[in-house]
């Protein structure tokens, strides 16, 4: 019976280390290298996995952990590189995944079977994965790995490993195509955590469920919590909380301040979750102003800036009022002069997804620095 031409195996090349493994075992078993040629993924993915990590100063030490499983092929008489490919030609890929890892987990060898028919970039990935599904901790990583459709790539395995646990959702990991992105939407989620105090787990993964591969984009969503719970800042504001005559905004409060002075003061909530700006309405006497305060960080700490002074539709504020608020926060230490600031406390791509568009950053406080560095 004729093969249909559907199924028929046609040899695949690849290269890099696990070409070279192959190339040296196959001096030693002629055939053994085209026999790779034509295996099928999984076949192939079990055997990229022993390929990398065989010593070939001491390629006994591979034969020996194949020989329980191969006893009457892996004879210690034998070379031992024929010794592992006389192994690697007979065994089941579940043996060899049990010799070289020691257990083979639930959905592992599926997931194997799903990586193509290329080593994976990064020959420490094979032990990644079968901790992935081996570790009861990972449970929903690995589950979120069997949710993919099709093959596998090796960018979303990496995702899968990193990604802060809120963010295991599928929508979300469809967005995931390098490790700076998963950097990135964790540094956005700490930023969350850090000022929306009911940003629980439970309702940061329930908002997941409105994303989808053409939905929302991760920055709509991150710039959504600001906007609707954002309720403080990551900065120790200049002026306090009980002020008769300065009322800070919070970034939830920004959308509202922006309808009722008709700016774009709704736009500007990233630069508030950041640090980067503090806004200040002016409840006092006279007219009503909006300021816009600039953190600039020095040695001593953080220092604010006034860095502009609007009424409604961002007109001139009224002389006297202007000269008022001037006063009020020069006397809480407020410069009343531009500068510019030298920190980068936040990377470039989180003040993307945020919607920050400037290039002089404070640094950060030591408590969000380290949600940050616990988040990458």
């Amino acid at each position: 019976m004729v093969e249909p031409a559907a199924l028929r195996r046609v040899p695949r090349s690849f290269d890099g280390p696990c070409l070279d493994a192959a190339c040296k075992l196959d001096a030693a078993a002629p055939g053994f290298l085209n026999h790779l040629l034509y295996a099928s993924n999984l076949r192939r993915a079990a055997t990229f996995a022993t390929l990398i990590q065989i010593d070939f100063e001491r390629p006994a030490a591979m034969a020996e952990r194949l020989r329980p499983f191969a006893p009457a092929t892996c004879l210690p008489e034998l070379d031992p590189c024929a010794q592992v490919v006389r192994a690697l030609l007979i065994l089941r890929e579940r043996e060899i995944i049990a010799a070289l890892f020691g257990s083979v987990p639930d959905g592992f060898l599926g997931l194997l079977g799903r990586l193509g028919s290329q080593p994976l970039p990064d020959p420490a990935q094979y032990a990644l994965l079968h901790d992935l599904f081996g570790n009861p901790a990972h449970q929903a990583r690995a589950k979120l790995l069997r949710q993919i459709p099709g093959l596998v790539s090796p960018s979303k395995i990496v995702a899968a490993a990193h990604l802060d646990p809120v963010l295991l959702h599928p929508a979300m990991l469809a967005r995931m195509s390098d490790i700076e992105r998963v950097t990135t939407a964790n540094a956005a989620v700490a930023v969350i955590r850090s000022v929306v105090p009911d940003a629980t787990d439970e309702a940061l993964r329930q908002s997941l469920d409105g994303l989808s591969a053409t939905g929302p984009s991760l920055g709509e969503w991150a710039r959504g919590w600001l906007r609707r719970r954002m309720s403080r800042v990551p900065v120790e504001p200049p002026i306090p909380a009980n002020d008769p005559e300065l009322r800070l905004i919070q970034g939830r409060e920004m959308a509202d301040l922006g309808r009722r002075f008709q700016n774009c003061a709704a736009d500007r909530v990233g630069y508030v979750a950041l640090g980067s700006r503090l806004y200040y309405e002016w409840i006092g006497f006279g007219e009503p102003a909006v300021a816009e305060l600039r953190s600039l960080s020095g040695s001593n700490g953080i220092y604010f800036v006034i860095e502009d002074l609007k009424g409604t539709r961002n007109s001139e504020p009224d002389a006297e009022v202007a000269k008022a608020i001037c006063k009020r926060f020069s006397d809480a230490g407020v410069l009343t002069y531009r500068d510019e600031a030298k920190g980068h406390g936040f990377g470039s791509a989180l003040r993307h997804l945020l919607g920050v568009w400037e290039c002089e950053f404070i640094e950060p406080d030591a408590d969000i620095s380290n949600l940050l560095d616990e988040a990458a």
